[in-house]
């Protein structure tokens, strides 16, 4: 009975280590484990910072600065001879007498434009279209007018007189624009778009009153000018440009660009004129930095 009860007391032992070694294990299990999600936490906020930089904001660098000559059209909804009273700052200075004589309307206005651009380029490296920031300052002179004038028939000549009432229109202002470029041929050619904003006050502006008398032979016989003080206006037009541009040596590109929109002139102390059509053209040279 004693050997029994010993034997009995030694297989309980072996139970009760058997338990003991489970729990341990059991232990070491749950170590592991806690290991484990640490690790996947980890890896987790690893892999969500790496994905935050994978697609930085796009960098903006200074990319090429140029020049561009051109010419600019206004065409206006309306042109009349109030128009040009209100451009005056003497409106009563142009009475003339314009009994008998016709009114010939010119409601597009063109001149030239001189410029300077900076273009600023993001860096987008995995883009096939580029992204541009353009921005520029400008002088452009027009100018604006009206006619008056005899009846004229070729078939009957006969002495005529003619009165021109003339804006001469003096204009600085600042432009920017938003482009995608789509480049070819290793970047040698390229075509872009895009829209473009810009704002221009004239500064300096002249109302010329121009008076002229022709004989029967077509002949001047008389030529008067008058010049008065014109009122400053404010002129802001939204166009899109749509160009094209050839680069040399990665370094130099010429561009051919045209512009269409809509535009504005409001006078500082008158009225404002809608322009339902404003274009332009330009060509340029610039130098990429």
């Amino acid at each position: 009975m004693k050997f029994k009860k010993v034997k009995t007391q030694r297989f309980n032992n072996k139970l009760r280590s058997l338990w003991l070694k489970k729990q341990t294990l059991t232990r070491d299990d749950m170590k592991k484990i806690s290991s484990g999600l640490a690790l996947l936490l980890l890896t987790a906020t690893t892999v969500s910072a790496q994905t935050e930089t994978t697609n930085p904001a796009p960098k903006w660098t200074i990319h090429s600065f140029g020049i561009n000559y051109g010419s600019v059209h206004d065409r206006y909804q309306d042109m009349s001879l109030e128009m040009m009273y209100d451009f005056t700052k003497n409106p009563a200075l142009l009475d003339r007498n314009l009994t008998g004589l016709e009114e010939n309307l010119y409601r597009v206005s063109t001149g030239y434009r001189l410029g300077i651009q900076t273009t600023f380029r993001a860096q987008r490296p995995n883009s096939s279209i580029g992204h541009e920031i353009r921005l520029g300052a400008s002088w452009s002179g027009r100018e604006p007018l009206i006619s008056f004038s005899d009846p004229y028939n070729e078939e009957q000549m006969q002495p005529r007189d003619e009165i021109i009432y003339c804006n001469v229109v003096n204009e600085y202002g600042l432009d920017g624009a938003y482009l995608l470029r789509k480049s070819f041929g290793n970047g040698w050619f390229s075509v872009y778009s895009g829209a473009g904003l810009s704002l221009g006050t004239s500064v300096n502006s002249q109302l010329v009153v121009m008076e002229r008398s022709y004989d029967e032979n077509g002949m001047m016989t008389s030529d008067t000018d008058s010049f008065y003080g014109a009122k400053s206006s404010l002129f802001s037009r939204v166009q899109v440009p749509i160009g094209i541009q050839f680069t040399l040596l990665q370094k130099v590109n010429f561009l051919a660009e045209t512009r269409f929109g809509v535009g504005m002139q409001s006078m500082f102390g008158g009225r404002s004129y809608f322009m339902p059509l404003a274009t332009g053209f330009r060509l340029g040279l610039s130098y990429n930095l």
